[in-house]
């Protein structure tokens, strides 16, 4: 499935292909977040000393990415580092009854970028998320 994207792409509707198909399986909610957890544990050590020193110094730490906020939640906290980390600017998602976890492009950005789940080019205030509220795997959005 993959080989058939070009660069750049947006990866929104092939990820939630693959989870939609995941669920399909029969895959659980809790199986995804243990398996994200556990990826976490794999964060490089020099990562986690530097986010670790970062907090300790009293720098602000965020996240700007084009990945979701339940992938990212997951995988801070299975490094232990979700406290160093002061916010996560990324596209939102939330487990649904029907469809299983639903990564959701951001809204705001304009249809004419060549990758329309890129959150980068938006201010910080458009497309926040909650740790606590992902790391609980509640729904995470703007504020």
């Amino acid at each position: 499935m993959l080989a058939a994207l070009e660069m750049p792409a947006n990866f929104v509707p092939t990820t939630n292909a693959v989870l939609g198909e995941m669920q399909r399986r029969g895959i659980s909610r809790d199986a995804i977040l243990a398996e994200l957890r556990r990826m976490g544990t794999e964060i490089p050590q020099a990562s986690i000393e530097l986010l670790q020193w970062a907090m300790a110094a009293g720098h602000d730490v965020r996240i700007l990415s084009d990945c979701n906020s339940v992938f990212i939640s997951q995988m801070l906290a299975g490094g232990g580092v979700s406290a160093c980390v002061m916010e996560v600017i990324t596209n939102g998602a939330s487990f649904q009854r029907v469809a299983g976890v639903q990564v959701k492009p951001d809204p705001y950005l304009p249809a004419s970028l060549p990758s329309q789940n890129m959150p980068c080019s938006q201010p910080p205030t458009v497309r926040t998320m909650s740790l606590t509220a992902a790391a609980t795997g509640g729904t995470a959005g703007g504020r």
